[in-house]
């Protein structure tokens, strides 16, 4: 079910209110160890179908073992020696917050529209970013801000994506479905930008631990300019997207 977003906005404004009334003691920054599978199975499965292109599906063997929505940058390097270059990609820095904290504690969403507001998540922390002088906005980011840290999301030293989730596991991924994000999603903050990250599936390479799997879909955000032209050595692309882990 499709949710415009000026009316999720106005929403989850009031449902991140009422979360702080009724847990005003929420603690910043907790790196959860648990997640519970019976919220985890209430979500539908993970998308995987932009547009005509779908994501080969998670192993029929593995369980979701977390789902997070991850915000950070994307990092790109060009060519200033040559306008015409396309931006290199140079890997991501994210933090990966957990969604399903949120919803675990709000009480005010339908259950058939929780699919809904999920999907519309890295849109809406994107639109966040592009209003921080709102009241409401400004509002809603704080107690954004105050769900737990899941984890976080680098390229290591190899360029290796890399997915720290504490005691539920890392995975080094290696890319395995590659598809380009639906048209219709949101270009950058504000709805200004050069359009949404493609939609990933990586299944875990050496060095991963408990994690078998991660699904990068409903992106928003993070993609460079066409061209070098006009840019810096180095670009740096807000993005936001929704991880699910698998294992």
């Amino acid at each position: 079910m499709a949710i415009q977003l000026s009316s999720l906005i106005s929403r989850l404004v009031v449902a991140f209110t009422l979360l702080s009334l009724v847990n005003a003691r929420v603690v910043p920054h907790v790196r959860q160890r648990e997640v519970d599978p019976k919220l985890l199975d209430v979500f539908e499965s993970v998308p995987l179908t932009a547009g005509n292109a779908s994501l080969p599906p998670p192993a029929s063997d593995l369980t979701v073992k977390a789902i997070t929505i991850g915000s950070g940058i994307q990092n790109y390097t060009c060519d200033l020696t040559n306008q015409t270059a396309v931006p290199k990609s140079i890997g991501a820095v994210a933090t990966l917050t957990n969604a399903i904290s949120f919803f675990a504690q709000n009480q005010t969403i339908p259950t058939y529209q929780l699919d809904a507001y999920l999907n519309s998540l890295p849109s809406y922390i994107l639109t966040l970013a592009a209003n921080k002088n709102s009241t409401a906005t400004a509002t809603a980011a704080r107690l954004i801000s105050q769900l737990p840290i899941q984890g976080h999301h680098f390229f290591d030293a190899q360029g290796i994506p890399t997915f720290d989730l504490g005691d539920l596991g890392l995975i080094k991924g290696k890319k395995l479905g590659d598809i380009k994000a639906p048209a219709n999603s949101t270009k950058g903050p504000g709805g200004v930008g050069n359009g949404a990250v493609d939609w990933l599936a990586l299944p875990a390479t050496n060095g991963s631990r408990l994690l078998k799997e991660v699904f990068r879909v409903e992106t928003a955000g993070g993609n460079p300019p066409k061209t070098c032209a006009g840019q810096n050595s180095t670009l740096s692309i807000p993005y936001a997207a929704q991880y699910w882990f698998f294992g």
